[in-house]
Formats: structure tokens, sequence, C-alpha cells
């Protein structure tokens, strides 16, 4: 996990150092000219989760708390960059409805963004490129279970509005399944039927740069 947490910390120590003066894409005459874009915030959501036969992972909801840094370059109305979020996901549904399992676990994502904004207004869209899973609970057999390899299209939608100077508002979904998982360091290919889909929407705060 060092390694995570150090893509994270250079992303938010570059969006910090930055020179430029940063703010969300304008409409008006100077939002033509480039400039960087940096935001750092705080995520809470409902979710839920499970396999698309929904027998192998029966379905089941989870809260979720997470934090993201982005930075890019806008050029007039439109954002392009990259991100990175740490998410918690703990499980809602008591294991014994699901057949005495527990999905709860640390999501990382790192995303290419593409964002257009309109006066106090951000639309942001993100693919992941990288995505694990790592489950709290390991298995019957005391392995640790990560599920990784997000499957296309796995994505995220985010809608800001911004308050004032350096902060905004927003609503977010996010939709994300895995088509391998590794298991005690081995990697295998999961069937469709058993890949598992983790689902999110909620509210999103945060501070512009």
């Amino acid at each position: 996990m060092k390694i995570y947490f150090t893509l994270i910390t250079l992303l938010l120590s570059v969006v910090g150092t930055a020179s430029a003066a940063i703010s969300f894409p304008s409409s008006g005459g100077g939002g033509a000219k480039m400039g960087f874009f940096g935001s750092v915030a705080i995520k809470g959501s409902l979710g839920t989760a499970s396999s698309k036969d929904e027998e192998f992972i029966a379905s089941r909801d989870f809260y979720v708390y997470g934090a993201e840094a982005t930075l890019g370059l806008r050029w007039g109305m439109i954002m392009i960059g990259a991100s990175g979020e740490y998410n918690l996901w703990k499980q809602k549904t008591k294991p014994s409805e699901v057949d005495d399992t527990n999905l709860s676990g640390k999501q990382l994502n790192l995303s290419p963004v593409l964002g257009f904004g309109l006066g106090p207004f951000l639309l942001q869209a993100k693919t992941p490129m990288y995505s694990t899973m790592t489950l709290d609970k390991k298995d019957a057999s005391d392995n640790e279970v990560v599920y990784t390899v997000p499957s296309f299209p796995a994505y995220t939608v985010q809608l800001n509005y911004k308050l004032g100077s350096s902060t905004y508002v927003g609503l977010e979904y996010t939709s994300m399944t895995y088509e391998k998982a590794k298991i005690g360091g081995e990697e295998e290919k999961l069937d469709k039927d058993y890949q598992p889909t983790f689902s999110s929407y909620g509210l999103v705060y945060g501070l512009v740069f």
C-alpha cells in the first residue's frame, strides 16, 4: 500500500505547489487561456455490490467514504487531467443475510479525467485505468482477496457546483466491475457471471486550487 499513498501524496504536492491561478473553467472572455486545474475532495456515498448472477455474490449495501485529488490543464470550458482516489467500503448488510460473507474493503482508483465547465458548474467523467479492491476479511483458507482490472465501461460521473472562490459541492455516481481476482497472490480471470460490480451514488465536498 505504500506505493499507493506515495502516488496520492505526490499528486497533492504538485497541486499545492502549482504557481498558476487555478479555478473552475469559465465561459467568460478570459476562459480561453490555458492554465492548471487542481482540486481535493472528500466523499460520502451509499453503495451496492453483487455478481452478475447475484448468486455467486449476493447483492448487498454499503456505506462508502473516500477522498480524491485531481490535477489537470484547462482551456476555456474544457479540462483534461488525472485523478487519484481512495475509498473505504463498509458493508451495511448483515453478513448473516448474504451467506455469512463480508465484502468490506479498501479501493484505490487512478483515472484520466475529462471535464466541461459552464459558469459555476463542472461536469467530470472518469474511467479508471487502474483499480484495486482489497477485502478486509481473508477467505476460508486465510488468503487475502484483491479484485483487480476494471472492465470497460467502468466509470465515474461527477457534477460539481462552485460555492465560492475555493470550495464546491457535487453529486457523484460510479460503477466498477472487476474482471480478475488475486487470491493469496495468484491472479485469475473471473467468469463474467462471477465478476463483482461495485456501484455508488453520493455527495462530494472539495477545495479548488
